[in-house]
């Protein structure tokens, strides 16, 4: 605050809301793009109005020839030919479309064709693009709600893990018996066999001794053979299970 009259920022309630980058460019840019589609409707609209008077008219004004004439040259011109161009809005859109030349310097131009592209409704706008850079004082867009809303995002923290006590395979078998499997069980319990019994990774020869009355030699090798096959992590090693599996595979 100075002598009671508050600065002016280069951020806004708007620029806030609408999450926009804050910078008092932004407007200038807007204001001089409306003006310039103004002028093109209002160019359209007159019956006895040509493009190319205009250029021919800066033409004369063009002693070297290059296509590039003052801006304040052309604005005059473009008034007598009764086009009420704004001067500075008119340099906030040649400055962003880049069609000064030595911008800024005494040899300060501006290619004239290209800006009566900008004015011809034959031709539509170049893209703005990003309007304008972040001001030099980045000020904090985050408010209560944008919060809230970046707090969803967060991965919630973990809590401490339950370590379960490490059970033994015959452990975990009577925890997953049920009242069926007393009532009825299979034949493999009854003569002291366990589910896990049948999980177990076991040899290539206890393997073959155990369906050595099932399958014949040349049929094992056969079926260990594909089941190495699907299984290249057990380090030749299978379970019965695994291995009766593989064996009505083949026979279907």
């Amino acid at each position: 605050m100075t002598f009671g009259r508050v600065l002016p920022h280069d951020t806004d309630v708007r620029s806030l809301l609408e999450y926009t980058s804050p910078s008092v460019k932004s407007e200038n840019l807007a204001s001089a793009v409306s003006h310039l589609n103004m002028l093109r409707k209002l160019l359209q609209e007159r019956d006895d109005f040509n493009m190319n008077q205009v250029i021919v008219a800066l033409g004369k004004k063009d002693k070297e020839g290059h296509r590039q004439l003052p801006l304040d040259e052309i604005i005059k011109v473009l008034h007598k030919l009764s086009i009420p161009a704004d001067a500075e809005k008119i340099r906030n859109a040649v400055s962003h479309f880049r069609l000064f030349v030595d911008e800024g310097c005494c040899s300060e131009k501006v290619k004239y064709e290209e800006l009566c592209d900008l004015l011809s409704i034959l031709k539509s706008l170049p893209l703005i693009g990003s309007i304008s850079p972040m001001p030099k004082v980045v000020y904090s867009q985050d408010t209560a709600y944008r919060q809230l809303c970046a707090d969803l995002l967060k991965k919630p923290p973990e809590g401490p893990r339950c370590r379960k006590p490490h059970k033994t395979p015959i452990q975990q078998d009577m925890d997953d018996t049920r009242v069926g499997d007393v009532i009825n069980p299979e034949i493999s319990t009854l003569c002291g066999l366990w589910p896990s019994d049948f999980k177990a990774l076991r040899s290539k020869d206890e393997i073959e001794r155990i369906f050595k009355d099932i399958v014949t030699h040349e049929g094992f090798q056969a079926i260990w053979l594909s089941l190495m096959d699907e299984q290249k992590d057990q380090n030749g090693m299978a379970s019965v299970a695994q291995f009766r599996a593989q064996m009505k595979k083949a026979t279907q």
